[in-house]
Protein backbone atom coordinates (compact mmCIF):
# COMPACT_ATOMS: atom_id res chain seq x y z
CA UNK A 1 0.00 0.00 0.00
CA UNK A 2 1.09 3.55 -0.90
CA UNK A 3 0.24 6.53 0.96
CA UNK A 4 1.53 9.54 0.39
CA UNK A 5 0.70 13.14 1.41
CA UNK A 6 -0.05 16.06 -0.88
CA UNK A 7 -1.27 19.41 -0.60
CA UNK A 8 -1.19 22.99 -2.66
CA UNK A 9 -2.98 25.37 -0.63
CA UNK A 10 -2.23 29.29 -1.55
CA UNK A 11 -2.91 31.49 1.26
CA UNK A 12 -3.19 35.14 1.50
CA UNK A 13 -0.94 37.04 3.05
CA UNK A 14 -2.97 37.17 6.30
CA UNK A 15 -2.27 33.59 6.82
CA UNK A 16 -6.08 32.91 6.40
CA UNK A 17 -6.88 30.43 3.77
CA UNK A 18 -8.85 32.08 0.55
CA UNK A 19 -12.00 31.22 -0.97
CA UNK A 20 -11.65 29.19 -3.56
CA UNK A 21 -14.61 29.58 -5.67
CA UNK A 22 -11.95 30.99 -8.09
CA UNK A 23 -9.72 28.05 -8.80
CA UNK A 24 -7.92 29.56 -11.52
CA UNK A 25 -6.68 32.23 -9.46
CA UNK A 26 -6.43 30.05 -6.49
CA UNK A 27 -5.07 26.71 -8.24
CA UNK A 28 -2.57 28.31 -10.38
CA UNK A 29 -2.38 25.29 -12.85
CA UNK A 30 -5.04 23.33 -11.57
CA UNK A 31 -4.13 19.92 -10.65
CA UNK A 32 -0.82 19.99 -12.85
CA UNK A 33 1.43 19.86 -9.21
CA UNK A 34 -0.58 17.21 -8.00
CA UNK A 35 -0.45 15.29 -11.60
CA UNK A 36 3.05 15.99 -11.81
CA UNK A 37 3.74 14.52 -7.79
CA UNK A 38 1.98 11.33 -8.56
CA UNK A 39 3.85 11.10 -11.82
CA UNK A 40 7.64 11.31 -9.97
CA UNK A 41 6.46 8.82 -7.15
CA UNK A 42 5.35 6.93 -9.67
CA UNK A 43 2.09 5.79 -8.40
CA UNK A 44 -0.09 3.03 -9.53
CA UNK A 45 -3.90 3.54 -10.39
CA UNK A 46 -5.80 2.33 -7.03
CA UNK A 47 -3.14 3.60 -4.87
CA UNK A 48 -4.43 5.05 -1.39
CA UNK A 49 -3.29 8.42 -1.05
CA UNK A 50 -4.27 11.01 2.01
CA UNK A 51 -4.25 14.77 1.50
CA UNK A 52 -3.49 16.74 4.52
CA UNK A 53 -4.85 19.86 4.64
CA UNK A 54 -7.55 18.50 2.50
CA UNK A 55 -9.67 21.88 2.99
CA UNK A 56 -13.06 21.60 0.52
CA UNK A 57 -11.26 18.22 -0.95
CA UNK A 58 -11.13 19.49 -5.06
CA UNK A 59 -7.94 17.49 -5.05
CA UNK A 60 -9.35 14.55 -3.10
CA UNK A 61 -11.92 14.36 -5.81
CA UNK A 62 -9.15 14.70 -8.76
CA UNK A 63 -7.37 11.82 -7.19
CA UNK A 64 -10.12 9.91 -7.38
CA UNK A 65 -11.74 10.97 -10.53
CA UNK A 66 -8.27 9.83 -11.69
CA UNK A 67 -8.33 6.35 -10.23
CA UNK A 68 -6.88 6.66 -7.14
CA UNK A 69 -8.22 5.73 -3.65
CA UNK A 70 -7.53 9.33 -1.90
CA UNK A 71 -9.27 10.36 1.35
CA UNK A 72 -8.39 13.87 2.88
CA UNK A 73 -8.32 15.49 6.57
CA UNK A 74 -8.39 19.10 7.52
CA UNK A 75 -8.78 21.13 10.59
CA UNK A 76 -11.61 23.26 9.91
CA UNK A 77 -15.16 22.02 10.23
CA UNK A 78 -16.63 24.36 8.29
CA UNK A 79 -14.60 23.45 4.66
CA UNK A 80 -15.22 19.65 5.72
CA UNK A 81 -18.44 20.44 5.86
CA UNK A 82 -18.46 22.77 2.67
CA UNK A 83 -16.79 19.86 0.79
CA UNK A 84 -19.25 17.34 2.12
CA UNK A 85 -22.14 19.81 0.48
CA UNK A 86 -20.31 20.06 -2.50
CA UNK A 87 -20.21 16.15 -2.84
CA UNK A 88 -21.04 13.65 -0.01
CA UNK A 89 -19.03 10.70 -1.69
CA UNK A 90 -16.19 12.75 -0.94
CA UNK A 91 -13.80 10.79 2.05
CA UNK A 92 -12.85 14.08 3.91
CA UNK A 93 -12.96 14.31 7.20
CA UNK A 94 -12.07 16.69 10.44
CA UNK A 95 -8.24 15.92 11.92
CA UNK A 96 -4.89 16.85 12.99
Amino acid sequence: MSVWCLSAHINGTDGKRKDDRNMAVFRPGEFTLTDEAVKLCGFKKGAKLLDIGCGKGQTVEHLNNNGFDACGIDLSPDLIKAGKQRNPKLDIREGD
